[in-house]
């Protein structure tokens, strides 16, 4: 330690104990920057690398929600993929014949 700053063994134990602290003190000091700034280097790491997987993340994400929103009107699906009830509109013609009125809902109607 006392090797550091240029001291020979013999000056460094006929140094005053009291000096000795605060040499060791002001060493201490001088290292905590470098400390910290290796730990802010490694949390920075890890922030970066965080940040790369939310972007992959979101890609993948956007590319299920494109996936999700397919159906066969808008992909080369065929129908029978078609989650139930879709909400495509019916090619069929409502039961019963055109022109028609139908009897019971006017029954239940009241004037």
């Amino acid at each position: 330690m006392f090797t550091d700053f240029g001291i020979s063994e013999a000056d460094w134990n006929a140094t005053p104990q009291s000096v000795k602290a605060v040499i060791v003190a002001l060493q201490h000091q001088a290292r905590l920057p470098e400390i910290r700034f290796s730990a802010y280097e490694q949390k920075l790491s890890a922030l970066e690398a965080k940040d790369a997987e939310i972007e992959s993340l979101k890609t993948d994400v956007a590319a299920l929600r494109e996936r999700l929103g397919q159906n066969s009107t808008n992909s080369s699906r065929p129908p029978s993929s078609d989650p139930p009830q879709t909400g495509r509109p019916s090619r069929r013609e409502p039961s019963g014949k055109k022109g028609t009125v139908n009897l019971t809902s006017l029954r239940d109607r009241t004037d």
